[in-house]
């Protein structure tokens, strides 16, 4: 869930003819989410006219909400062919559909991507613009009263009749259905409607619409339809779209060489020094401590950093940071004293002096205020900096050079 928050949070969706902005889809992963974030964002009227364009409340989304979407969008078949989630599910209610969804259809953690939340959000917009298209009482057009039936219903039948074949990136581009589809989608609720109300064993039609017979039921239906009117609605499996993925995982050159920087930068003397801090204040168990001292060594004799090696540094750092940053101040004091560091030092000075300015800083801090990319801590150390609590050092730069590359893969500019 705090994967799919973040997400919510940096995927901006695309221009379309009807939006000439680029909006977030809000995933409300606590209640009151969307209201704080608002109120702390909209102090004054033009605040709040910025922030409900760029947040729009109609693009807020629950857990719940989420776990309905998906759920109905999809049947999950276990084993012996028994039927672990169906449209039956989502109208059984929100609790136990949430659970269903849960326990058997979220994925690992790191097949949750942009391309994952961009198809979450098409999903919400079938399921949206078939409740529309189903109406209330209210409406003229209304199709019944069972609309918290047909509309799962009707979406899992289309996946089921089109092998799950229908183009939810078009969908997720357009922002919105073709008016074909959505037609579709209108003529086939109401043959859904009517079907279940026919066939109900039982007065009590929603009732019937829980159990899995229903949905066996509706499956072996010869429905009236024409599948050829919304073809282009359908993904074209012999020039299918790519896919861009967007990853935390930046690992180009110059990065790389930013962090060899950033770890050489601290002087040899002082890893040994962090391997006894941790020791002494139990943050480094033994392996690690082994960490600090190879790292000594490497800077120390101006050795190469294998990727190993480097990424221990790195999680030494790290930890550093997040629970005695003061350690790192000694550095520039144990940095005149030892020759080996000054090219780095001099290196630092030109090539970052004029790219992280408090300026940058502050607009990062603002940023990430909101979307909550970087860990707390990294955002407070920024945070320091800029309230003055902190002094703006090389190796702080080289630190906040990592932390604006992780922003800019997440929408930054």
């Amino acid at each position: 869930m705090i994967a799919i928050e973040k997400l919510s949070r940096y995927v901006l969706s695309p221009v379309t003819p009807s939006c000439n902005i680029q909006t977030h889809w809000f995933f409300e992963r606590a209640r009151g989410q969307y209201k704080t974030l608002r109120s702390r964002e909209g102090f004054t009227k033009a605040q709040r006219t910025a922030f409900d364009k760029k947040y729009p409340k109609e693009q807020v989304f629950t857990k719940v909400e989420l776990a309905k979407y998906i759920n109905a969008y999809q049947e999950v078949i276990g084993g012996y062919n028994k039927i672990i989630i169906g449209p039956n599910s989502v109208v059984r209610g929100n609790e136990k559909n949430y659970a269903k969804f849960i326990n058997n259809n979220l994925p690992d953690e790191k097949k949750i991507n942009n391309v994952y939340f961009e198809d979450a959000v098409a999903k919400a917009i079938l399921f949206k613009t078939a409740e529309k298209r189903y109406g209330t009482k209210k409406n003229d057009y209304c199709i019944g009263e069972l609309r918290q039936v047909a509309v799962p219903y009707t979406i899992s039948l289309i996946s089921y009749l089109t092998d799950n074949k229908l183009d939810l990136y078009k969908i997720w581009k357009n922002q919105c259905l073709s008016d074909a589809l959505s037609d579709f989608i209108y003529d086939l609720m109401k043959q859904v409607n009517a079907f279940i109300i026919d066939n109900s064993p039982i007065t009590h039609y929603i009732e019937w619409a829980k159990k899995d017979e229903c949905w066996e039921l509706v499956k072996q239906h010869k429905w009236n339809f024409n599948i050829e009117e919304i073809t282009s609605d359908l993904i074209d499996e012999n020039n299918p779209q790519k896919r861009k993925i967007l990853t935390d995982e930046g690992n180009s050159e110059e990065e790389e060489k930013h962090k060899e920087e950033l770890l050489r930068s601290i002087p040899y003397s002082l890893w040994k020094k962090i391997g006894e801090w941790g020791r002494n204040a139990g943050f480094l168990d033994p392996t690690k401590q082994g960490w600090a001292s190879d790292v000594a060594f490497i800077v120390k004799n101006k050795r190469p950093f294998g990727s190993r090696d480097k990424n221990h540094a790195v999680s030494l750092f790290e930890t550093v940071c997040k629970h005695n940053p003061e350690l790192l101040e000694e550095a520039d004091a144990i940095t005149e004293s030892e020759s080996q560091s000054q090219d780095i030092s001099v290196k630092s000075t030109s090539s970052l002096s004029d790219e992280i300015t408090l300026d940058l800083i502050q607009r990062m801090v603002n940023w990430d205020r909101r979307k909550r990319i970087l860990e707390d801590w990294k955002w407070k150390v920024m945070d320091d900096v800029v309230q003055g609590r902190k002094p703006l050092t090389d190796r702080m730069k080289y630190a906040f050079y990592l932390n604006l590359e992780k922003l800019k893969k997440h929408g930054f500019e």
